[in-house]
């Protein structure tokens, strides 16, 4: 990954263990894309490339705050709480896999915040819809997220490069990890640097005033047109395509445990 050019037009996204063969994801994508001809976009295909990009970019970074993001990435194994999702597995061998899912899950949080806090651009799930002119949208941010009446979700995030809130919420994951390590306690996915932790920080810590400080925008998810948190072809993701049957699919996140 010597060669990765990428700057804060770059849309984001991962597909580890997922299906993106779908006719109607793809006819979205291109729609985006359309919409944003001056953009770049960026899939990362998996876990190896995920692994390897993290340490080119950050543990290899001269950049202090950046070798921290990597350690953050690096102790996922070691902090996280085996969730619920684990408790009711129906054997060992299902608690061990929906764990790697899980740590998986939580790299990916991070992963997420890190590639936008060093490079800025737009990051959202492939589980998600989102079409729109990224310009008109969020540029004049100078970062953007979206929320429910319940939670700031993770699964989409625009920010400009080196953005004061992105580095808050990564900053607070690395204390956090740090707490743990000393305390010898463990964390919970949502709690690490998912959907509980960044709704905390941005609510909580941050708060409106210091949205309007760092000139930050939080949509409420109906605010945002041609978003959507659910996109109907989402359960397909964890069903292998007929084109590629020998892709490892990840088929444990949507079971109802």
């Amino acid at each position: 990954m010597n060669d990765l050019i990428l700057n804060d037009k770059t849309i984001f996204q991962i597909c580890i263990n997922l299906n993106d063969d779908i006719e109607e994801l793809k006819k979205s994508r291109k729609k985006l894309l359309d919409l944003n001809s001056d953009w770049s976009y960026f899939c990362i295909q998996s876990q190896e490339q995920f692994n390897q990009i993290m340490i080119e970019q950050f543990k290899y970074s001269n950049n202090e705050f950046e070798n921290k993001i990597y350690n953050l990435f690096d102790s996922v194994p070691e902090v996280l709480l085996y969730g619920q999702k684990c408790r009711k597995a129906k054997d060992l061998d299902e608690r061990e896999k929906v764990h790697e899912v899980c740590k998986l899950v939580s790299q990916t949080d991070i992963f997420r915040l890190a590639m936008i806090y060093k490079f800025g651009g737009l990051y959202f799930d492939l589980s998600s819809q989102l079409v729109i002119d990224i310009e008109s949208s969020f540029s004049k941010y100078n970062c953007c997220l979206v929320r429910s009446d319940k939670e700031v979700r993770t699964s989409m995030l625009y920010a400009k490069k080196n953005n004061n809130i992105v580095k808050k919420i990564l900053s607070s994951s690395i204390d956090k990890v740090s707490e743990s390590k000393r305390e010898g306690t463990k964390i919970m996915q949502m709690s690490l640097a998912g959907p509980t932790h960044w709704t905390n920080v941005i609510l909580n810590e941050i708060k409106q005033e210091g949205l309007e400080e760092n000139n930050a925008k939080v949509f409420w998810e109906n605010e945002l047109i041609g978003w959507e948190m659910m996109s109907t072809w989402k359960r397909e993701l964890h069903t292998p395509s007929s084109k590629n049957p020998f892709k490892k699919i990840n088929q444990h996140w949507l079971k109802d445990y």
